[in-house]
């Protein structure tokens, strides 16, 4: 039996997807988080270590690899990639190397890479955010841009400015998310050239350097600002051959250029008249529940596919010819959710295959860019783009989030 390290935070919620795939597939997952008790100890054996000491972890992990074998190490949150990948090169496992997955979840470091290799790259700026001396605008930057947060993932803090009065507001609005978000976010900020265009996102595995397409999504609706909450995603993306090419072109030479070699990664482009941009890429799966339209259109569980790959096996993927859609239900505005109206009459909608709703009243509603949570998620299939985004919206149309405000509390004397 194959054996897989699943290093993961305690509140990962990849974990059980991981340990799920695991059963299915035969292969014994062992997890390595910092709790005093192992994740679903019923599933998994557990082994404990300290993240902030990859030394320690390193050596927990290989007096447990020297009784029993690791043929794999995965990582399920952005916050223990790194260490993943020092902890599988220290076992001779396949991973990416260390300082090349730093520079993948660092926006502005990836941006460096490109520009470096000669790739087609925005204009850009990194900026710190000093708490003690203030903001400031930096010198030479055109409008509209793009101002976002260097580690911050699904849209968090992206704001786009059209002049120097938004983009002092924003940068305000980006030091206090980071702040918000925890100490291991350093307060830097990316300024970039805004670039229009019809966008896409890519999804697939590098092997031994060599780039394997899962798929690619369109995504319908304008993405043009001021923030960048997602919203459809649509597979497959009817593309033509030569703009396909391109776009899984440049997705490759940017995994070349930061030094990516191994595992899963989830890009981000956009499209026009000047050609194929990489927005974003990073060496991780596409988030939330998005992954299960991967599922429905290649019949494997994306936490399968990933499992495969972080053993080094050879797998062959390809997708369905109907047309799959998710919308990532938008947040419907800022208070504490009282109900949600409309999810039989949604679920009834023709192609609609599911409505989940994640929230549950009494929750606390935040909207993009500070929020980085969707209320829940709408499914459909048809014959075409056209019959499933009607579906998504026909759906979404009937929904009705009821929201009370949220009131200060106030201490008497």
């Amino acid at each position: 039996m194959s054996r897989l390290l699943l290093i993961s935070p305690e509140a990962g919620y990849l974990t059980v997807p991981f340990q799920l795939a695991g059963e299915r597939l035969g292969i014994e997952v062992v997890v390595a988080s910092e709790g005093h008790h192992p994740l679903v100890p019923r599933r998994s054996t557990g082994l404990q270590v300290t993240f902030s000491d990859p030394v320690q972890t390193v050596a927990v992990i290989k007096e447990y690899h020297q009784k029993k074998r690791f043929d794999g190490v995965i990582a399920t949150d952005d916050s223990v990639s790194e260490l993943a990948s020092i902890v599988a090169i220290a076992l001779g496992l396949p991973s990416n190397p260390p300082e090349c997955v730093k520079i993948g979840l660092r926006k502005d470091f990836s941006r460096e890479a490109q520009k470096a290799s000669g790739l087609r790259t925005p204009w850009f700026l990194s900026l710190r955010l000093d708490r003690e001396k203030g903001l400031s605008i930096p010198n030479g930057v055109a409008y509209p841009c793009i101002v976002k947060p260097v580690t911050l993932s699904a849209s968090r803090g992206v704001i786009r400015a059209n002049n120097q009065e938004e983009l002092a507001s924003a940068l305000t609005r980006i030091s206090r998310i980071i702040n918000l978000a925890g100490p291991r976010h350093p307060l830097v900020c990316l300024i970039e050239e805004y670039i229009p265009g019809e966008e896409y996102a890519v999804e697939g595995f590098l092997e031994k350097g060599r780039w394997h397409t899962i798929a690619i999504f369109s995504k319908p609706d304008p993405m043009e600002g001021p923030f960048f909450e997602e919203t459809i995603y649509i597979v497959p993306a009817g593309l033509s051959c030569g703009r396909e090419t391109e776009l899984i072109g440049t997705v490759g030479q940017t995994c070349k250029a930061i030094g990516l070699v191994h595992g899963p990664v989830h890009a981000e482009c956009r499209i026009n008249d000047k050609g194929t941009w990489l927005i974003e890429l990073s060496p991780r799966p596409i988030g939330g529940r998005c992954g299960r339209i991967l599922e429905s259109s290649t019949g494997k569980a994306l936490a399968d596919m990933i499992i495969s790959n972080a053993l080094g096996q050879s797998q062959s993927i390809s997708l369905t010819t109907e047309t799959k859609g998710v919308m990532m239900i938008p947040v419907p505005g800022s208070g504490i959710l009282r109900r949600v109206e409309g999810i039989q009459k949604a679920r009834s909608i023709d192609h609609v295959e599911e409505v989940e709703i994640d929230v549950r009243p009494g929750q606390r509603m935040i909207p993009w860019p500070e929020g980085s949570s969707y209320p829940g998620f709408i499914f459909a299939k048809g014959k075409n783009t056209e019959i499933v985004i009607k579906a998504l919206k026909s759906a979404h149309h009937e929904l009705n989030f009821i929201l009370a405000p949220e009131l200060p509390i106030v201490m008497g004397k």
